[in-house]
C-alpha cells in the first residue's frame, strides 16, 4: 500500500481469533452490522497480536482492496 491516506473505511481481521479490528469511522458507518466481537482498532494494543500471525486488512469497501498483514515481531 503506497500513498494511502486512510480516507476510506477499513478493518483488520484476525482469522485465527475471529476478531475484527475496525476504525471508529467504520464502526459508526456500519453500526447496524456491528458484532460484539468487533474491537476499535484505534484503541487496540500491540499486545493483542502475536508474532507470525497473519491478518487480513480490508480497505475501501467499494474497491474491496485486501492485503495480508504478517506480524513479524511484537515489541511490547
Amino acid at each position: 500500500m503506497f500513498n494511502v491516506d486512510w480516507g476510506h473505511l477499513y478493518d483488520l481481521y484476525n482469522p485465527t481469533t475471529d476478531i475484527c479490528y475496525k476504525n471508529q469511522d467504520t464502526i459508526e458507518a456500519m453500526s447496524e452490522w456491528k458484532s460484539e466481537d468487533d474491537v476499535n482498532a484505534e484503541k487496540a494494543k500491540v499486545s493483542a497480536f502475536e508474532q507470525d500471525e497473519k491478518l487480513i486488512l480490508s480497505y475501501d469497501y467499494a474497491d474491496s482492496w485486501e492485503f495480508e498483514v504478517n506480524i513479524k515481531k511484537v515489541d511490547n
